[in-house]
Formats: C-alpha cells, sequence, structure tokens
C-alpha cells in the first residue's frame, strides 16, 4: 500500500518537472496602444460615466483588452474614479470642478 503511495507521488512530481505550466498565451492578444490622440474630451468622459458606458471610450492600457472580463470595470474607475451609478453630467461637471479647485489650494 505504501509503495503505491511512494510510487504516485514520484510519478506526479516528476510529470511536473517534465511539462511546467505554462503562462497565459500572450500571442492572441492585441494590445491597444495609447495615444494622445485617442484621449477623450472631458464633457465626453462626463457623458459616458453619467450613462456607466465607460468602455465605450477608448482604453488607455495596453494590457486590457475589450475581450477582458474586467475591462468594463477597469475603464470606469480610470475614467470616473470609484462612484457607482448614474449622476447628470452637469452635475458631475460641478463635483469635478471643485475637486481640481481643493487640488490647486493643497
Amino acid at each position: 500500500m505504501k509503495f503505491k503511495i511512494i510510487a504516485t507521488v514520484l510519478l506526479l512530481a516528476s510529470a511536473g518537472f517534465v511539462t511546467p505550466a505554462e503562462a497565459q498565451n500572450r500571442e492572441n492578444i492585441s494590445p491597444i496602444q495609447p495615444s494622445a490622440q485617442t484621449q477623450p474630451s472631458s464633457d465626453r468622459v462626463l457623458q459616458a460615466c453619467s450613462r456607466d458606458a465607460a468602455e465605450n471610450l477608448p482604453s488607455p492600457f495596453i494590457d486590457v483588452s475589450p475581450n477582458d472580463w474586467a475591462f468594463k470595470d477597469v475603464l470606469s474607475i480610470y475614467y470616473c474614479g470609484a462612484y457607482r451609478g448614474s449622476i447628470p453630467p452637469d452635475k458631475a461637471r460641478e463635483l469635478q470642478q471643485q475637486s481640481s479647485n481643493q487640488n490647486r489650494q493643497v
């Protein structure tokens, strides 16, 4: 009985050394290169954030593709911050200006 257990452990351990696990295949991923030309205007960002549609904005990340499960959430945090839900664009613009004024005073 002990021999079978030891033989199984040795077989599995040696198989792990012969065929190690591979990382994600990066060949199929075509990264989106960020550029200054693709930066949306602040009005476009406010409109997208107010509709909870940040995934329609250009992605500034080369390692997050539109097929990734967290694509929408990553872009929402990047463009809109941690706020969740819809807010009228005028109110968002007002809050954004207040925030930038506070940052200038510091």
